[in-house]
């Protein structure tokens, strides 16, 4: 199956050129030189568009939050706590880097992908780990340092991470620093291609709650539309 980009998804969820090097037999007796496997990685510009997507996501989560006073602390403390190069938007910047910070090691940890990674079809992999995600340590680790970086002054993150992800313009893996640190590579990963059925499934628990919950409330209109939506998808 093809992804964008001409990069290959497997049929069993593997993106194939993952790997660095393989070896296979020139002939039939095994004496061979290893041949090694072209390396396909996602394009830089679908890691920047993501991070972007993200980090947008989450600020309007902050508003939301905002709204039904989820995080009070911004609203209450906002004016009282600014810091000097912060100012006025220390507690939100700060608790964008948190809410990120929450979303993608959980995300990570457990699918490799970031909604936004999994809309620009690339996922954070892993050498030892096959498939799904990268486990909590990993996620952890790959997120620390531009989590740190994201709670600096919004004038000098993005110079900062510019820094970090510079080595990916030179490193055959286009690894970041933090790729680095983690031992991971962002690799092309269309989800809805590989996992289809898997997301149809879902789909099926999920209508079979939403009836439930429409016959205990008695409000059948909950379910208008909801087979037009599910074809759409």
């Amino acid at each position: 199956m093809s992804g964008d980009d001409g990069h290959h998804v497997g049929a069993n969820g593997h993106v194939a050129g993952a790997v660095v090097a393989a070896t296979s037999p020139r002939d039939a007796a095994g004496a061979s030189e290893p041949e090694t496997t072209p390396l396909v990685v996602g394009a830089l510009w679908r890691r920047v568009l993501a991070r972007f997507i993200d980090w947008f996501a989450m600020f309007w989560l902050l508003f939301a939050f905002q709204v039904i006073g989820l995080t009070f602390w911004v609203r209450d403390y906002g004016d009282d706590i600014a810091p000097w190069l912060w100012g006025e938007w220390f507690l939100v910047i700060t608790t964008i880097a948190m809410l990120y910070g929450l979303v993608e090691v959980i995300y990570l940890a457990k699918r490799g992908q970031s909604p936004a990674k999994e809309l620009l079809k690339i996922r954070v992999a892993h050498p030892e780990r096959e498939g799904g995600g990268l486990g909590w340590r990993l996620a952890l680790l790959r997120w620390v340092v531009p989590g740190v970086v994201m709670a600096l002054p919004i004038v000098v993150s993005p110079l900062v991470l510019a820094v970090l992800g510079a080595p990916a313009l030179f490193d055959p893996q286009r690894r970041t620093l933090y790729d680095r640190l983690a031992g991971t590579t962002v690799v092309p990963y269309d989800a809805r291609a590989v996992e289809g059925p898997i997301k149809s499934r879902r789909s099926l628990i999920r209508n079979a709650m939403d009836r439930q919950i429409a016959a205990i409330a008695g409000r059948p209109e909950l379910l208008e539309g909801r087979e037009e939506r599910d074809a759409e998808r």
